[in-house]
């Protein structure tokens, strides 16, 4: 993952990146080095998925583990950086259920064995 430009202002199509330094990465200049590379393979997974990617509004890209916060408010707990198109994919079939069973969901468990755990807002 490379610094393309510099921007000070919002952009609504692009999610918000938490525990990562930007500070001194001129443009041109890798955002992880080789020791990081699970944390730049998640964030290309997450680029490549166009049925999620506009749902996303803040990734945490934590030492050991992966957290996502949708836009409307739904956290996303990936765990390990490990199988990560699997999670994605499964992540895409559970968001679509709460879409359209109108279910009020409140976290996504995909670090909880092999099936997804849905927790819903009471």
């Amino acid at each position: 993952l490379r610094v393309l430009d510099e921007k000070n202002m919002y952009n609504p199509e692009l999610f918000t990146l938490e525990n990562v330094e930007f500070e001194n990465y001129p443009v041109g200049s890798f955002l992880f080095g080789t020791e990081d590379r699970q944390k730049a393979e998640f964030l290309f997974e997450i680029f490549k998925n166009e049925r999620l990617k506009p749902l996303i509004g803040i990734v945490s890209l934590k030492d050991d583990m992966a957290e996502i916060t949708t836009k409307d408010g739904i956290k996303l707990v990936f765990g390990p950086y490990e199988n990560t198109a699997y999670k994605l994919k499964v992540l895409a079939k559970v968001m679509d259920d709460v879409a359209s069973k109108g279910i009020v969901a409140d976290t996504v468990y995909l670090n909880k064995g092999p099936n997804p755990i849905l927790e819903t807002k009471n």
